[in-house]
Formats: C-alpha cells, sequence, structure tokens
C-alpha cells in the first residue's frame, strides 16, 4: 500500500495519533484527549507552533464539529458557490444532498477489512 507523505501515524497502547501536514499548517487527530494533549506538547518542543483550536477550515475545507452528537461536518459551499459564479450557473437548481438520505451508512467492523484499510505512513518522529 502506498503511504502519503503528508500523513503521519503513530500507533500505541495509548491510541492512535495522525498528523496530517499541509504547507505550514497541521491538523491533529487523536483518539483521546489526553494523547492530543501530549501531541502537542511534544511538537512544541520541537518546533515553534501556535494552537490554534479546533479547526475551521483547512485547504478550502469547511469543518463544523458537533461534539454532543459526534459528528464531524465537512463542506466547500465557498468553493462551490465561486465555481457557480464563475460558469454564470447562480440561479442553476440547487440540491442539497447529492446521496440519497436514506442510505444508512456503518463502520466497517470486519477484521480482514480493517487490516486492509490501515495506512501507512512514515513516523513523523522518525523525520
Amino acid at each position: 500500500m502506498k503511504s502519503n507523505p503528508c500523513v503521519y501515524v503513530r500507533k500505541s497502547q495509548g491510541g492512535i495519533e495522525i498528523i496530517t501536514v499541509w504547507v505550514d499548517d497541521l491538523l491533529l487527530f487523536t483518539n483521546s484527549a489526553k494523547l492530543m494533549h501530549d501531541l502537542k506538547r511534544q511538537l512544541k518542543v520541537k518546533f515553534d507552533i501556535t494552537d490554534l483550536g479546533e479547526p475551521k477550515k483547512i485547504i478550502g475545507i469547511e469543518i463544523t464539529c458537533t461534539r454532543p452528537r459526534k459528528m464531524i461536518c465537512i463542506s466547500q459551499s465557498k468553493f462551490i458557490k465561486s465555481i457557480l459564479a464563475k460558469e454564470n450557473m447562480q440561479t442553476c437548481n440547487p440540491v442539497g444532498m447529492p446521496i440519497d438520505p436514506g442510505v444508512i451508512l456503518k463502520k466497517n467492523e470486519t477484521e480482514h477489512d480493517v487490516k486492509s484499510q490501515q495506512i501507512q505512513a512514515r513516523s513523523i518522529w522518525e523525520l
């Protein structure tokens, strides 16, 4: 499996940490608040970083987190509107959701499928 040189993964007994890099922006993912705190502390020791808190937008993707409902919503509405304006299609017939609302997405639980989808990447700690 190919790895993405801009995604770094570290797995431990404590959980998983994922760092995505886009030029000089990082997006951090962990499966616990403690891991996130520790990861930020470790990065601050090695790099001069500024914690901007929960992401609202990165590389043109708008991000909305709803913690009580455990939802993350991503959108590119501003980008889509700019394309429509460029093509003079602002008055086109919009569709609120391009997928059938009746489709139920389920987490893939089988061990075989999980192993086949694992992310392989260099650890940032090896840089």
